[in-house]
């Protein structure tokens, strides 16, 4: 017996207010009495479980009315600000990969290994060689050098099973980073401005 004698109305009465127009007015407490054969306080009882539901709303001196629908209001994230405090900038003034690092430590924001990690002679000298070639100075492709794509392909191609239609240069696209090629999968799975979860 978990329910009390005022479910018993409550439930007809849902019904009657899903097939009801939005201001349509319900019976009177007098007539749900006769109908259902329970005493006033019963009825009372189930129309306020109705309202703290927000199927209906009573107007004192009036009646009780079947209530319109309401759009759910939008969402207040001022909670966040007030607990975690506002933001000092809300655009950084310099990029986090472009920030200077404290001594003594190893910058891993930026992508590039520490330079003790680094064949330096080895990079000095491919700058020098890049520097001296026109393609220092030239926009090159977005979507890679052409030699390398196609390089890239052929070693997809030599893993390819034969079942398989074996990639082509085209297929290929170069990226300058990870986070700009997870941005460019991410918006071609769901769009631009559409809703990801990680």
């Amino acid at each position: 017996m978990n329910q009390d004698s005022s479910q018993r109305i409550v439930e007809p009465l849902r019904r009657w207010i899903a097939s009801a127009t939005p201001g349509a007015r319900l019976p009177s407490t007098r007539a749900l009495v006769a109908e259902h054969g329970a005493s006033a306080a019963t009825v009372q009882r189930a129309l306020r479980t109705l309202a703290a539901e927000g199927a209906v709303e009573t107007r004192p001196g009036t009646g009780t009315f079947v209530r319109a629908a309401r759009a759910a209001p939008p969402t207040d994230y001022s909670w966040q600000t007030a607990a975690l405090g506002a933001p000092e900038r809300s655009i950084p003034s310099i990029s986090t990969a472009l920030r200077s690092r404290p001594p003594e430590s190893i910058a891993l924001h930026s992508g590039y290994p520490d330079d003790e990690l680094l064949p330096v002679r080895l990079v000095r000298s491919a700058i020098a060689r890049a520097g001296r070639s026109g393609a220092a100075v030239d926009r090159p492709p977005t979507v890679g050098d052409p030699d390398l794509r196609a390089w890239f392909a052929g070693e997809l191609a030599a893993r390819t099973i034969a079942s398989a239609a074996a990639p082509r240069a085209s297929d290929v696209v170069i990226l300058p980073g990870s986070q700009s090629g997870l941005g460019a999968i991410f918006r071609g799975l769901v769009g631009s401005g559409g809703p990801l979860l990680v």
